[in-house]
């Protein structure tokens, strides 16, 4: 089966995602799929369908939320000195 991906190797068309398709993918680049890993691949494809979002863009917008609240306050103690 012809795969249709970008430049990253994601799926051009989401649709085209089946487990066959998973374990193609991961051949193709050199990879093996666990049953641990086929478990974090299914936790983020159903995050990706419930939110439209990977799960590492919702991981570092998690992050980077806690950071700029960290930067905050140790400017706000700057502030108060």
């Amino acid at each position: 089966m012809e795969l249709n991906r970008d430049g990253d190797g994601f799926l051009i068309n989401t649709s085209d995602w089946s487990e066959e398709v998973m374990y193609q993918m991961a051949e193709s680049d050199g990879m093996e799929i666990t049953e641990e890993i086929k478990t974090y691949i299914d936790r983020a494809r159903e995050m990706y369908n419930e939110t439209g979002q990977f799960l590492l863009f919702v991981i570092l917008q998690k992050n980077l939320e806690w950071i700029e609240r960290q930067v905050n306050y140790m400017m706000s103690l700057n502030q108060a000195q």
